[in-house]
């Protein structure tokens, strides 16, 4: 999987952007070729605030793809995330970050995400919900090697994998609800690896 990341990123995005780093970003030339940084497109969360995925950068992220209208996976995703966060230390809670990036940017706009969220009980100040594009939806898909399809009538055909990403973009870690997740969180190179 690691040779498909850099592929998809040459396919699909700018590898920088003209804006100067953040101040919890890197800058991106110290990325590696792998990370999901370089996916330099802008996202809108659930608080219309535009975003990109290395606004994250510096800590370790935990990204499920998930549709508000879904009845069956994506709710077990996120109670099984939430219940992954309710076993987390304070201190590793305060420095994970989850994003949930929608499936379908169509339905799903940011008022939609924000609706769900309180709905769904979601923790906002540290959980984040991203509505972009059909592409770059799309894009990221292929990079976390997930596939999805519309199957009509507002439901997707998608997994139920967890992605958790280093400190600077790059997966470590990769799966359906096991307790290997939370060993992922706790390794020591989420603390300051790739």
């Amino acid at each position: 999987m690691k040779w498909l990341i850099p592929l998809v990123l040459m396919c699909s995005a700018p590898i920088a952007h003209a804006a100067e780093p953040g101040p919890t970003e890197a800058a991106p030339t110290a990325w590696p070729g792998t990370s999901l940084y370089h996916l330099d497109e802008t996202w809108t969360d659930q608080n219309n605030a535009v975003r990109r995925l290395s606004d994250w950068a510096g800590a370790p992220v935990v990204i499920a793809l998930i549709f508000s209208r879904c009845t069956y996976s994506c709710p077990i995703t996120i109670t099984h995330l939430q219940g992954l966060d309710a076993k987390l230390t304070p201190q590793e809670r305060a420095r994970v970050k989850v994003l949930l990036i929608t499936l379908d940017p169509t339905f799903d706009t940011p008022e939609v995400l924000r609706a769900f969220a309180e709905k769904r009980g979601i923790d906002q100040s540290r959980w984040t919900l991203l509505h972009g594009n059909e592409a770059q939806v799309r894009a990221l898909s292929v990079a976390l090697s997930m596939r999805f399809k519309a199957t009509g009538k507002g439901e997707f055909s998608h997994g139920r994998a967890i992605t958790m990403l280093g400190p600077k973009g790059s997966v470590q870690y990769q799966g359906q609800e096991h307790a290997e997740e939370l060993v992922a969180i706790r390794k020591p190179g989420m603390k300051g690896g790739e």
